[in-house]
Formats: C-alpha cells, structure tokens, sequence
C-alpha cells in the first residue's frame, strides 16, 4: 500500500530493533534500516498501521507487553461542535464527518507522524483525495458551528502562505491546487467555514488562521469524502490513535438536511466462533482459552460463549468482516512458523487437462490472425461489466462478501468488457490492435455456482466493420468444427443492426458486431472496434 518512514530512536523508546524486526514480520510487513530512519511497507489491508502510535500498539501487543481492552476507546459524551451540510456539496463530495480532540501533547515527532499519516492515508486507501481527504485545524480558533457548502467564488490565505487567494488562482498557481485540483470537477468550490472565515477549501488545502503546531493544545479534524461508510471507518481509526496517545476525545454531530448522524461511534463488532473451526483452518490443535490469549494479541476482546468464543472486533481494524479474518490473526499470533507441515499422501502421475488442449488450438488460432493474448484477473467489478459497456445488471452474478474495494466485488461474468478496457488503456499505442483472451468466467445457475470457458476478442482500427469480425467468427467455426449458426441480434453494447448472436446446436453460446459509441467512450477509446465473445463447451471442440 505505502512505504512510511519512523525515527529509529523513537522505535528504541517502545522495543528493540530485533525484537521489532521479527515481529514486524509476523504481521506481514516488510520493513528496511537506513541513516536513522525504518522503512515499513504496510499492505493495504491494515490502514491504520501507517501511523507510527498504531504500529507500535500492534507491534506491543503481538510481544504480550500491551492488553486491549474493550474501554480504552470510550469517548466523551459530550458534543462540541455540529457542522450543517448544505445540499450545494450533494454532487461534488456529499459527505463529512469528524472528531474533536483536546488536551494533546503533539510534542517531538507526535504532530509529523500524525500528519505522515493523514497524507498517506489520503493518497493511497483516499485515492489522492479523489475518494476522501483529511485536514487538520486549531479548534481553539474555530468560531461557533460549521457549515459544509459550494460556492461559486471565494478567497483566503491557505496554508503555508502569507498571500490571500481567490479559489481560481489558488488551484491554478498554488502547488497544492495544481496537484489535487482535479478532484473539483464542478463548477463551484466546496469549502468549510464557522461563523467568521473560511476553514478549508476542500479537499486542496486548509486556511492559515487553523495552523496546527506543536504547541496546539486543541484539535478539530474533518474527514470529507465520496463514499459515507470509508469516512466513517476513517474517523473510527483517528477516534483510536488520539485515545492511544492519551487525548481526550468528543463527537461532533453532522446535519444532513435535518438527518443528524454522530461521529466517531467507537463502537466494537463482534463475530462467534467455536476453537473446532479454527483449528480445521489453521492445522493445529490450540486449546480455547490459548486461542483467547492469541486473539488478544491481536488487539480483540474475547468471552466464552456456549462452548463457542466471542470476539469483540476494535473500531480500528476496517478489515475484520468474518471468522475467516479471525483465523488468520490467530495464525499470525500464534506465529506461522511454529505451524507443522503435512505430507502429501499418494503419488500421481500428471497428465494434460483436457482443456489445455482447447486452450492451445484457440490460442494459436488467434494468434494466427495476428491478435496478442490478454490475461486479465478474474476479480472485476459491476461498473466495468455491466455500467460501462451498456448492459443491465444480470441478478445471476457471483457477489465477493465484505469486498474491500470497490474495484473488486464480482467474478467476471464475461471477458469482453476487460479487453475493451485494456484497449482504452494502450490508445496511445499505435493501430490496428487486435488481443483475445481464452478463461473462465462465472455466474450463479439456478442458485448453484457455475463456471464456464470463454473465449473473446477486440479489434480496433479506423477501417474495421461488422465483416471482419464475422469472417473471424466463422474462420473460428471451421478451425474448431463447431457447426455454429449466425442470427441477427440486438445487444446495447453493440450498434443496432451490426450485431449477431451465435448459436450452437440451438444454445445461445456468444455475441460479436461493432461496438456502441457509447460503450467506446465509457472505456476511452478513440477508435472504432469490433468484439466478441463465444462460450465454449469442451466436448463441441475436436482435437485433431
């Protein structure tokens, strides 16, 4: 996810140097030593790992020196400061939240490692603020309630600056506006303001008048994003970093047209499970209350629940949604190295699958053509397979549970939409480009899984017609004897009446024609192109 660096000396106040090596490496982390400084490579799973208090919280526990306990999260009750959000921001970045913190000590590397934090978090888990973006102010400044809005027009003097600019200029000149300016794509500005000034002009930069420093006692951060429940996870992760360090911490409450939501919630998830199920993933026999202690290791709370156990899930940790994620922290405490190997039992002799053989004739025919094989993941997402190539969304689709991207959510149900995509991503080179691609794809047949091979193909210049592709399509039907039949056939991802549906033995099996101008310019494409896609039944296909 991202490379963040930590004072050597700073480490050496919490832990050894090789104790902390090891256990870094337990938690999956790679970490490298250079002129005082660690280098830590936190994976995109452990978020709050990229703040150094949180790293060493976790590094803490998994020695047995610190507990988590289920209070040490607990916020004031208290509500200090309540933002009002107007409905001018619903179409450019619709949601805010926050939190309140007072009495920090932001003394020596504490106020860099927060804010190393908050920018990293911001461009790799926020997109480069495209998805979410934090900023930091003196609460001891801040002037009564805020208001969250767009404006047409405005100017302050953003941080870092003695000049006042207006927002134009600032995103035009300033370093900040030119670097993050494209994720304002309207034309008005969302900002954050009290009753007196301006706070921020989001998600750029924050106003000198809320410079956080050192010496600042009292702190006041907003979390403003796209996507309401990633900004919530994020507030929860902050909620815990500040109560680590021993702040104190309050809710600020948000209006969202008379909808008012609290944040931060600190509230702990929990998932049961029993010490059977465990054990049958790990390969181990750990008895229930050695499997507690491991969990607690790992920052949970647990209880013994109907011979099963309870695990209290921390606010912080975004990636626990299934006993699956429980299992792997009991891995890592218990230490993968200490798990045994297992024999493979019985001998084999090993044999080409019968689909290798399909896969070679299809592949040298392509390629014969002059088209170059793609190889595209399996993981996909809804927008690219239905939104962007113009076609509903089939109901029948295989789901990923608990996706933590939204790049990743479904198994492709076809290939077609992923070679377009690649198509847009090489338009810089030069035409004709021509690339299939032979794998599997999936979808749920009456309430089972099913998986099925596919074969499609793109090819993109400015002389292709519906010909081409058909002339292919039927050279495919003598080279692998499929006895195919070709009907007229309406598709929105393809143009009206320049498309056909194929068909085997009367089963629908694929669809090919010129693509839709639409379609084209949801994958970026600036050529016209013609595609298909044909399902393949291994037993259709001879071999000789």
């Amino acid at each position: 996810m991202a490379i963040v660096e930590f004072d050597v000396e700073e480490i050496k106040k919490h832990i050894s140097l090789e104790k902390f090596e090891r256990l870094i490496t337990r938690l999956g982390l790679e970490s490298e030593r250079k002129d005082g400084l660690e280098y830590v490579d936190v994976t995109a799973d452990r978020p709050e790992l990229l703040d150094f208090n949180m790293l060493m919280y976790a590094i803490l526990m998994l020695s047995g020196k610190n507990k988590p306990s289920k209070s040490m999260y607990t916020i004031n009750k208290k509500q200090i400061i309540e933002i009002k959000v107007d409905g001018s921001v619903k179409q450019i970045r619709p949601y805010i939240t926050g939190i309140v913190v007072k009495n920090i000590n932001l003394k020596g590397n504490t106020l860099k490692y927060l804010i190393n934090f908050s920018e990293k978090l911001c461009d790799t888990y926020g997109r480069k603020r495209a998805k979410f973006a934090i900023g930091m102010h003196n609460l001891d400044v801040i002037k009564g309630n805020l208001i969250y809005e767009a404006v047409k027009n405005g100017e302050f003097i953003p941080l870092g600056s003695g000049v006042k600019m207006s927002f134009k200029k600032l995103l035009n000149s300033h370093k900040k506006g030119i670097e993050y300016g494209n994720t304002i794509k309207d034309k008005n500005y969302p900002i954050l303001k009290d009753s007196e000034k301006i706070l921020s002009l989001i998600p750029i930069i924050n106003s000198e008048s809320t410079r956080v420093s050192e010496n600042t006692k009292n702190i006041f951060v907003d979390i403003t994003g796209t996507d309401k429940s990633v900004i919530s996870k994020v507030v929860e992760i902050f909620n815990c970093i500040f109560k680590y360090i021993g702040a104190e911490v309050y809710p600020i409450l948000v209006d969202y047209n008379g909808n008012k939501e609290e944040y931060p919630k600190a509230e702990w998830n929990f998932i049961e499970t029993d010490p059977e199920y465990i054990n049958s993933i790990i390969g181990t026999s750990i008895s229930k209350n050695e499997i507690m202690e491991l969990a607690s290791r790992t920052g949970y709370v647990t209880s013994s629940e109907n011979g099963g156990i309870k695990f209290m899930v921390p606010p912080y940790r975004t990636d626990v949604f299934s006993r699956r994620d429980i299992v792997e922290d009991i891995a890592i405490a218990y230490d993968y190295n200490k798990i045994k190997n297992k024999a493979v039992v019985g001998s084999f002799v090993g044999t080409l699958h019968q689909n290798s053989y399909v896969y070679d004739r299809i592949s040298s025919f392509f390629i014969g053509c002059g088209y170059t094989e793609a190889m595209n993941k399996y993981l996909t997402n809804e927008q690219n397979q239905f939104e962007n190539i113009n076609r509903e969304i089939d109901p029948n689709i295989v789901k990923i549970d608990y996706s933590k991207t939204s790049s990743f959510t479904m198994l492709r149900r076809d290939i077609l939409p992923l070679l377009l995509q690649d198509i847009g991503y090489s338009m810089t080179d030069s035409m004709p480009q021509r690339i299939f691609e032979y794998g599997k794809v999936f979808g749920m047949y009456k309430n089972k899984f099913c998986e099925r091979d596919s074969v499609a193909f793109v090819s993109a210049h400015s002389k292709i017609n519906f010909s081409e592709a058909k002339s292919l399509v039927m050279a495919l039907n003598e080279y692998l004897k499929l006895d195919l039949i070709i009907k007229k056939y309406d598709d929105p991802a393809f143009i009206k009446g320049r498309c056909a549906a194929i068909y085997i033995k009367n089963k629908h099996m694929g669809v090919f024609g010129e693509m839709h101008p639409k379609v084209l310019d949801m994958f970026k494409i600036g050529e016209p192109v013609v595609a298909g896609e044909l399902l393949i039944e291994i037993r259709n296909v001879y071999f000789c």
